[in-house]
């Protein structure tokens, strides 16, 4: 930026570098790096209105707030200036879940799968969430165990795959799935894991299958 203040791709970069360090974990000030990274997107949507990652920044930043209706209007402007783009339907598709969206969700995450197949994580833990919304059990284990390394050390298609079984009576994998799952994530909550869903009624299935597996 140094050479050329005014390139809206230098300051998207920048944005998404800042993001990054807020989302993985490499600063404590994860407010103040998230409202970087937003001044660095917006500086780069007025410098290009249609640079697609800029929106697909907003998008992500607003998601890591919680804001998911407002995440949902920057993917739907991405999509619109990058109709191919497979990661804005992707990340769509989790802003949508969040918010209680499941039908919008499973559409954009499919349509995501359709231009780039080898999607992974946290997009491929997300389509597992949603197929268990959806009371698709066994398409939920199913793609877990179809490519388990991209569920491995992410939690929540970890733990949905353990509820689908218990939902399932499947109790012997359910007491394997939940063995496994503790050792990656010995400090789980089952309490505070059920209450951040947004669905009254996913929240009792849930809870229901993590009890059956063996989760009081």
């Amino acid at each position: 930026m140094a050479l050329d203040p005014s390139s809206a791709d230098a300051h998207a970069a920048l944005g998404w570098a800042l993001f990054f360090m807020a989302a993985n974990g490499y600063t404590t000030q994860i407010a103040q790096m998230l409202a970087m990274a937003e001044q660095e997107a917006e500086t780069a949507r007025n410098l290009s209105p249609s640079l697609p990652w800029a929106y697909t920044l907003l998008g992500q930043i607003h998601t890591a707030r919680a804001d998911y209706e407002r995440a949902a209007g920057y993917f739907d402007i991405a999509t619109r200036l990058n109709p191919s783009d497979a990661e804005s339907y992707a990340v769509k598709d989790h802003g949508l879940f969040w918010s209680g969206r499941t039908d919008e969700a499973l559409a954009a995450y499919e349509t995501a799968l359709r231009f780039d197949p080898q999607l992974t994580n946290p997009y491929f833990s997300t389509l597992i969430v949603v197929y268990f919304a959806k009371q698709r059990y066994e398409d939920a284990i199913a793609l877990s165990l179809q490519a388990p390394w991209k569920a491995a050390g992410f939690e929540n298609g970890q733990v949905i795959v353990v509820a689908a079984y218990g939902l399932l009576g499947r109790r012997d994998e359910a007491r394997r799935a939940a063995d496994q799952f503790r050792r990656t994530a010995p400090f789980f909550d089952r309490t505070e894991y059920v209450a951040s869903f947004v669905l009254p009624e996913l929240r009792d299935r849930l809870d229901e299958g993590l009890r059956k597996a063996g989760f009081e």
